[in-house]
């Protein structure tokens, strides 16, 4: 998946298309949001709470291409071998 600028869409906007995306499409992805305390915490709080079956990454702030931001990854349930 390609980046996809949500910065018009509300917070729970966001949640619901990175859960709803990662879930359907099986697909690995990064939440990249602003630096600003608490941001990074309560989106993963919110996906972990909504999107239950999601494993999400620890946190980091490295260098991302903006400066200023952190985040973690967002990956789909194992599948099961059944």
């Amino acid at each position: 998946m390609k980046y996809v600028d949500m910065h018009k869409l509300s917070e729970d906007e966001r949640i619901k298309f990175i859960g709803t995306t990662v879930m359907q499409k099986r697909i690995s992805t990064w939440c990249l949001t602003d630096d600003e305390p608490g941001k990074i915490e309560r989106y993963r709080k919110k996906l972990s709470e909504r999107f239950p079956l999601l494993v999400l990454g620890e946190e980091t702030r490295r260098n991302f291409p903006v400066k200023g931001t952190g985040g973690f990854t967002v990956n789909p349930p194992p599948q099961s071998n059944n």
